[in-house]
């Protein structure tokens, strides 16, 4: 029986590991993939960005989209029994080391009916050099993956994608690296044509860093003054490393949509939205509870 290939994907948090999963969804490549989101927080924001909503999201392209259970034996089979998949795709969290998912995927009850195709991390250049310094779970992410794929090249020049790129030749030799701007990185992540799996190294753990922490807001309808959001975001904790979300505005039809990495902040308003409003903010170091009665007050009825 040919077993169905798996594709781990991985990468630190905000390193576009969504966006790229969205270039797969959209993508005419003419295979049926399964996507599966696994994330950190409260809230499955993930989820809300992708194209679809729901346990089983069925997209124009053939492609499959489900939110992953904590149990992955589970997850796969119930895709193993849909008998129509060429692949499977598995984002992990962004402070995940992929290594014990790749290991998961060689136990006898999931080797039988699937196969580690490749471990594919993708990198931010922007903020690779100080998520390598300070977290060793990117750096985990990094050396472990048979791909690297370079995200937000189209941002910053040529000599910051080249240092990238070096930088991870540095922690990782073996592994191809590919810019996230070439027109074909979709196809690639499907068939990344490298020799073997290789996950560094199988039998002895990464070092493993603090427990990151999470903050999250079902927001419903509750909306906030854009400008008094705006001045929330610029003086956010520094610890805070990650955050997302979907957030009404008072005043503006539609849902403004954010993203925080590191320093980096960005925001579009995006008029057709009228989902509900949600938010996480993930990192080390802060004060949770002040940060948590910071948003309770920033969204409180006007």
């Amino acid at each position: 029986m040919n077993r169905i290939a798996v594709t781990i994907l991985t990468g630190f948090l905000g390193s576009g590991k969504t966006s790229l999963v969205n270039r797969i969804l959209r993508e005419d490549h003419g295979r049926r993939v399964a996507v599966l989101v696994n994330e950190l927080g409260e809230i499955g924001l993930d989820g809300a960005l992708l194209d679809g909503e729901g346990a089983f999201v069925e997209l124009d392209n053939g492609c499959i989209c489900c939110a992953l259970s904590e149990d992955l034996p589970v997850t796969l089979d119930e895709m193993a029994r849909r008998g129509d998949l060429d692949q499977v795709v598995i984002e992990t969290t962004g402070v995940a080391d992929p290594g014990p998912v790749a290991l998961a995927i060689g136990r006898p009850e999931i080797a039988d009916r699937f196969r580690l195709d490749a471990v594919i991390a993708t990198a931010d250049v922007i903020n690779l050099e100080q998520s390598l310094a300070e977290h060793v779970e990117a750096l985990a992410q990094i050396r472990r993956a048979d791909l690297v794929v370079l995200t937000k090249c189209d941002l910053v020049d040529e000599g910051v994608i080249a240092a990238a790129r070096a930088r991870v030749a540095i922690e990782n030799g073996r592994a191809r690296i590919l810019r996230g701007d070439e027109a074909a990185v979709g196809s690639v992540v499907l068939a990344p044509e490298v020799d073997r799996p290789f996950v560094q190294p199988l039998f002895s753990a990464m070092p493993r860093g603090h427990d990151f922490k999470s903050v999250a807001l079902r927001l419903g309808t509750r909306g906030t003054i854009r400008l008094a959001f705006e001045e929330f975001l610029a003086e956010l904790p520094s610890g805070v490393w990650r955050g997302k979300g979907i957030v009404p505005i008072e005043g503006e039809r539609g849902r403004l949509v954010f993203h925080v990495v590191g320093s980096r902040r960005e925001l579009h308003h995006d008029p057709h939205r009228d989902d509900e409003g949600a938010l996480v903010f993930i990192g080390k170091d802060f004060d949770e509870e002040m940060l948590r009665e910071e948003l309770d007050c920033l969204f409180a009825a006007l």
